[in-house]
């Protein structure tokens, strides 16, 4: 039987903040799982309960195994931008069969930033470069969104590094859309992370600065 209780997923592209995102959330008295050390935000605040799910998901394998994963899943924020990269739609799917009352809060970012940062940070970019990368991106983006469309599944889209300018907005969004969510400080996981405040809008303006994001010039063509 489906489970009815609500829960927020955090995906999109990568380097789009989802990490700090997720992170913010738990500030706030949400349940997140996955472990991160706070300072690199690469693949923090996954669960590792899952990775083989996406495993199977990105391989298009079957996913009837794990209704009983999705259906009983406690954590009530869930990030992972392998629901947009994965190359299907095979993971969100499986996920709204079985938790209907989901919600996405998808964080985008252009591919180009995406390409560099990826590459800036050591990890796998396509040797055939950019303009594969750019298409591929832009395909899997596109797909993911007219599923949700399709499936009339709520949805906000935040853009990288814009949504740092418009904290009000972004917690308004949090704060409604998301009603389930908790908004109340969690003192405990803010120290254990380096961030400081009292209250939503004071927790961001030590969370999140635009001017620390890195802008790679982008001269390359789309093949």
């Amino acid at each position: 039987m489906a489970n009815s209780a609500p829960l927020l997923i955090i995906t999109g592209t990568p380097r789009s903040s989802t990490t700090r995102m997720a992170a913010y959330c738990s500030f706030l008295g949400n349940s997140v799982a996955g472990k991160w050390d706070g300072r690199n935000d690469d693949r923090g605040l996954e669960d590792p309960a899952l990775s083989t799910f996406f495993i199977d998901a990105i391989a298009g394998d079957d996913l009837g195994g794990y209704q009983h994963l999705i259906e009983n899943y406690q954590s009530r924020v869930l990030k992972f931008p392998h629901f947009v990269t994965c190359g299907n739609t095979d993971a969100i799917n499986a996920w709204h069969t079985h938790r209907p009352n989901l919600k996405i809060l998808l964080m985008i970012r252009n591919p180009c930033q995406v390409y560099h940062s990826l590459a800036r940070s050591g990890m796998n970019v396509p040797r055939e470069g950019f303009g594969k990368f750019s298409k591929d991106l832009d395909s899997s983006l596109t797909h993911f969104i007219s599923f949700l469309d399709e499936k009339s599944i709520p949805y906000h889209k935040l853009v990288h590094a814009d949504f740092m300018d418009t904290p009000e907005e972004v917690i308004t969004i949090l704060g409604e859309s998301f009603a389930d969510l908790q908004l109340t400080p969690n003192i405990e996981i803010m120290r254990s992370r380096g961030a400081t405040g009292d209250n939503p809008r004071t927790i961001w303006d030590s969370w999140f600065d635009k001017t620390a994001v890195t802008h790679y010039k982008c001269h390359e063509k789309k093949e």
